[in-house]
C-alpha cells in the first residue's frame, strides 16, 4: 500500500516527461515520413504537437496500472502508420523514419540537459526534479525503443539490412507483438533491464559530454 501512495505522489513529477517524450517520438516518425513522400501522417493529422493526436487510451491506462501498482510504467502512444510504397527505397524509408522516434528523444533530452546544466539552480526544486526525470525518461525510451525487437524501431533499422524476402517475414512479425514482449520481460527480464540501463548511461555520459 506505501508503494501505491509514493507511486501516486511521484506520478506527477513523471507524467510531463513521458507525454512529452511519447508526442516528440511520434511527431518525429510522422514528420520524417512525410518528408520522405508518405502522405499518411498528414491525412490522419499526426504532424500536431498536440498529445491527443498522439497518446492511445489503451496504452495510457496500461502505463497507469502498471506503474501506479507493479512500480513498472510500460505503455505505448498510437503508432504513426505509413506506406512503405510512398518512399523511393521503401526499407531505408521505414529504417529513417523508426530512427526519427529514438533520435527525437535523445535531442529532446539533451537540449534539458543543457539548460538544467546552464539555469538549474533559478528553476525551482520542483520545475529542476521534473526536468531531470524527463531527461531520463526520454533517454530510457529512447534506448528501449532501439531494442530490435518487432514492432519496436531497432526492427526497422536492422530491417534495411536484410534481404528482400526475409525483411517480408522480419515485418510480419508484427503481428505477434503482444506475445513477443511478454516473453521478451517473463523469459529475458533481467536481460533487457541490463541492456536498457546499460544503453541508458552511456546515452546519458555522451549527452553530458556534449552539453558540459
Amino acid at each position: 500500500m506505501s508503494n501505491l501512495v509514493d507511486n501516486i505522489m511521484f506520478l506527477p513529477l513523471l507524467l510531463p516527461g513521458f507525454i512529452l517524450g511519447a508526442v516528440i517520438h511520434e511527431l518525429a516518425h510522422a514528420w520524417v515520413a512525410s518528408l520522405l513522400g508518405d502522405p499518411t501522417p498528414r491525412e490522419e493529422g499526426r504532424l500536431t504537437l498536440n498529445p491527443l493526436a498522439h497518446l492511445d487510451p489503451v496504452g495510457s491506462v496500461m502505463f497507469l496500472v502498471t506503474y501506479l501498482f507493479f512500480s513498472f510504467p510500460f505503455g505505448w502512444a498510437r503508432p504513426v502508420m505509413t506506406r512503405p510504397e510512398s518512399f523511393a527505397k521503401p526499407k531505408r524509408g521505414m529504417a529513417l523514419v523508426a530512427i526519427a522516434g529514438p533520435l527525437s528523444n535523445v535531442v529532446l533530452a539533451t537540449g534539458i540537459t543543457a539548460v538544467v546544466i546552464h539555469a538549474g539552480p533559478s528553476l525551482g526544486q520542483t520545475m529542476l526534479r521534473v526536468l531531470v526525470i524527463t531527461i531520463q525518461v526520454n533517454v530510457v525510451l529512447s534506448v528501449f525503443n532501439m531494442i530490435p525487437v518487432p514492432p519496436l524501431d531497432g526492427s526497422r533499422v536492422i530491417g534495411v539490412f536484410m534481404p528482400d524476402r526475409m525483411y517480408r517475414d522480419w515485418m510480419n512479425l508484427d503481428q505477434y507483438a503482444p506475445l513477443m514482449f511478454l516473453v521478451m520481460f517473463l523469459a529475458f527480464g533481467q536481460q533487457v533491464g541490463t541492456l536498457v540501463n546499460s544503453g541508458t548511461q552511456l546515452v546519458m555520459r555522451g549527452i553530458g559530454m556534449l552539453v558540459s
